[in-house]
């Protein structure tokens, strides 16, 4: 009995435990006002999470999804590391609706990061402008050669910043690495959500970028992570390399039918020989039958004749 007791007590926690696990949890805030149980805003919301998790025609890793109009409006936006495929960013995706709002209840304003997505939701408009990083992470590691490390560093994340604010409404993310020392390299990874333009997902990141210098100095390694941007640079490599796009590949082609043989005539005076011939012997065949012919008429006709004398004598 006692023991029945101590796993109905412990089954919440583990599961609790075991859930949370599903993705990596890096940070979230909550802000905003509250909203009351029962209220529009909530209603909303849960419309809005709902819709969110059981979308699947949305394959490019970005997400904005509205609920509700006025003040009970809920707006919201889902980003997925441009790295990772469409399974594991639905599924990071569908754990962040269930989970940001348990740890951030009643608040209206809320953002989670996940080392596979972020998820943010809100009562004011959140689209197309750019807000100031959240949260910091390092390596505590450091390099051997500062400045060289910060030279080449800085190199990698400004070529990267181009590809990435230079993307489509779809995807605005780079990936890169860049040689540092002998057999070490920098590996970097910057993304912005795709609703900003080039101009704002360049300055967002360039904000970003300013804090290498003051938290990150001669590390191996750093991360800073916000609504609107992030980026991450370390000495091992720890993106995935995302498929070339398949192409289409072509049907087999027909083998055409094999060409219908022509008789070529020899050419010049072998032709007119065997003309001449063929003409000579047709003719002799001719000439042959109306003889036979002539002399067979010839013998039937004295034939008949001295049948018709014989008759006659008779």
């Amino acid at each position: 009995m006692r023991l029945s007791w101590r796993l109905a007590f412990l089954l919440p926690i583990l599961v609790c435990l075991a859930s949370a696990q599903d993705e990596n949890l890096l940070y979230h805030t909550c802000s905003g006002a509250n909203y009351t149980s029962n209220s529009i805003y909530q209603k909303n919301l849960n419309a809005l999470l709902s819709s969110l998790s059981s979308n699947k025609d949305i394959d490019y890793g970005f997400y904005n999804f509205s609920e509700g109009e006025g003040i009970d409006r809920v707006n919201s936006i889902a980003l997925c590391r441009g790295d990772i495929s469409q399974t594991a960013c639905q599924r990071c995706v569908n754990f962040s609706t269930t989970d940001l709002p348990q740890r951030c209840p009643t608040r209206k304003e809320a953002i989670v990061w996940y080392d596979n997505c972020i998820f943010r939701y809100s009562n004011r408009s959140i689209l197309g402008s750019w807000e100031q990083p959240a949260y910091y992470m390092w390596n505590l590691n450091n390099v051997s050669d500062t400045n060289l490390f910060n030279q080449e560093l800085d190199g990698l994340l400004s070529s990267l910043r181009d590809q990435a604010s230079s993307g489509d409404s779809q995807k605005k993310f780079a990936i890169g690495d860049t040689s540092y020392a002998i057999f070490t390299r920098i590996y970097g990874l910057v993304q912005c959500t795709p609703d900003l333009s080039e101009v704002q997902c360049s300055n967002c990141l360039d904000r970003s970028f300013r804090d290498i210098t003051v938290v990150f100095y001669g590390k191996q390694g750093g991360r800073v992570i916000g609504p609107s941007c992030n980026f991450r640079y370390e000495i091992d490599q720890f993106y995935e390399i995302p498929p070339p796009p398949s192409s289409a590949v072509p049907p087999p082609a027909i083998a055409p039918p094999p060409p219908t043989p022509t008789i070529v005539p020899p050419a010049g005076g072998e032709s007119d020989k065997v003309r001449n011939i063929i003409i000579g012997v047709v003719s002799t065949v001719c000439v042959v039958i109306m003889i036979i012919c002539i002399f067979i008429f010839l013998k039937l006709r004295n034939r008949k004749a001295k049948l018709e004398s014989k008759y006659q004598e008779l």
